[in-house]
């Protein structure tokens, strides 16, 4: 009697595994096609993307880039223009990393489905120079980042610094922050002692030549006390019976500061 029954109990057990199976299948696909149904509603999709604060850089331009960040997909089936699972830190760091100009990116998810691009850009306050012409020059700012290629200017408008840096510079700073920092600490100084720097060459292990207005230049060390070398330029600069300096003007061909209270003068060559 058992053995005639058996078919049956089989054939009973196999349809309830399949139902379970089914039922899972029905789960698994409700718990990961629902959300990718919402995901790619209409309804949720970035419509627009706005960019502020774009002076000299493209907004247009930005605008395409970010819109080619939000043409990918997660997993190749979430939309990235979902307005709640836009990439807003990878917009940011591609954006800043394309235009080098861009010195802080706000990212934010507006209203109406819109992408809300806010950005600052750097102010250059020199230039660096491959050559001492100034037909091949580059903006930096205030921490010596070189962040694009500027005009030919036909005399000096901005400081210029040369030396320590790649063959295109874009993207790559000045020394550290903290030696840009000291060299044009350096810089005001000398302009109260009543001499105008013009350009900063640097020449090796923290050493750098300043190059002064009307002839004559200053070679100091970041490695020694700044504030030491300074105050020994003071005293000879002001001593007229030196008369290295005469209106605002070096009467020596250069002024090294790079051996202690040992100070070597070079005088003009006639």
């Amino acid at each position: 009697m058992r053995s005639l029954r058996s078919p049956h109990i089989r054939r009973k057990r196999n349809i309830r595994i399949f139902a379970k199976v089914l039922i899972g299948i029905t789960i698994c696909t409700i718990v990961v096609g629902l959300p990718v149904f919402v995901a790619r509603l209409e309804s949720l999709q970035i419509k627009e993307v706005t960019v502020t604060g774009a002076t000299s850089i493209s907004s247009a331009e930005i605008v395409d880039a970010t819109q080619k960040i939000l043409d990918e997909s997660y997993v190749y089936v979430i939309p990235k223009t979902n307005i709640f699972m836009y990439p807003q830190n990878t917009i940011e760091h591609v954006l800043k990393d394309q235009f080098p100009r861009i010195e802080t990116i706000d990212v934010r998810a507006g209203m109406k489905r819109k992408i809300e691009i806010k950005i600052t850009e750097r102010s250059a306050v020199a230039q660096w120079c491959k050559t001492d012409n100034l037909d091949t020059c580059y903006f930096m700012d205030s921490q010596g980042y070189i962040f694009a290629q500027s005009p030919t200017f036909t005399d000096a408008v901005y400081m210029v610094y040369r030396g320590d840096t790649k063959e295109i510079p874009i993207g790559s700073s000045y020394l550290t922050v903290e030696q840009f920092t000291q060299i044009q600490g350096v810089l005001v100084r000398l302009n109260t002692l009543g001499i105008k720097p013009i350009s900063v060459t640097y020449i090796e292990n923290n050493e750098f030549e300043i190059m002064i207005s009307g002839g004559g230049s200053v070679r100091m060390s970041l490695r020694d006390n700044v504030d030491k070398n300074i105050s020994n330029l003071e005293s000879i600069l002001s001593d007229t019976k030196a008369g290295i300096l005469v209106e605002e003007k070096l009467t020596v061909q250069s002024i090294d500061l790079r051996y202690g209270n040992k100070i070597i003068i070079q005088k003009k060559v006639e």
